[in-house]
């Protein structure tokens, strides 16, 4: 069976919102300061242990929009993984390489660890993380504090 690892940024203070900047926020961004050679190196070794990609739509319109122009092992990882969506607002076709859940989240994720023997990773933070955890569907919560 495989496992679902939840991997979020998230300051002292409980800030998650925007770390990379994608969305334009006020303090989008402010994780990059602190995006050094081992939170890149242990990130990789998070996608490569995965299958699947699993991410809310905020966190998908993110990447998708910068993800294909980025470089490195880590950005053709990413780009190559397939990718799930959980949005209740966006339609198919969706971009980059993912497909819309449709419907029933829990069930989907569900279903996916039981077909899967390696991890499915989920970005971002927010509603998708809160309904998976009280789902008890998450085996493992990698964040990355920072100050």
């Amino acid at each position: 069976m495989g496992r679902l690892v939840v991997s979020s940024l998230v300051t002292l203070d409980g800030v998650s919102e925007d770390p990379a900047g994608f969305d334009g926020t006020a303090h989008g961004g402010w994780s990059l300061p602190f995006f050094d050679e081992e939170v890149g190196s242990s990130a990789l070794e998070l996608l490569v242990a995965s299958d699947v990609f699993l991410c809310g739509r905020l966190t998908y319109e993110g990447f998708a929009k910068f993800g294909p122009a980025i470089t490195g092992a880590y950005a053709d990882r990413l780009n190559s993984m397939p990718k799930l969506v959980a949005s209740t607002t966006l339609h198919e076709p969706l971009e980059w390489n993912a497909t819309l859940i449709d419907g029933d989240v829990i069930g989907t994720v569900t279903n996916l660890k039981s077909q899967s023997d390696t991890d499915i990773v989920v970005y971002g933070g927010g509603a998708l993380i809160g309904a998976l955890t009280t789902a008890n569907l998450v085996d493992e919560f990698k964040y990355r504090w920072f100050r």
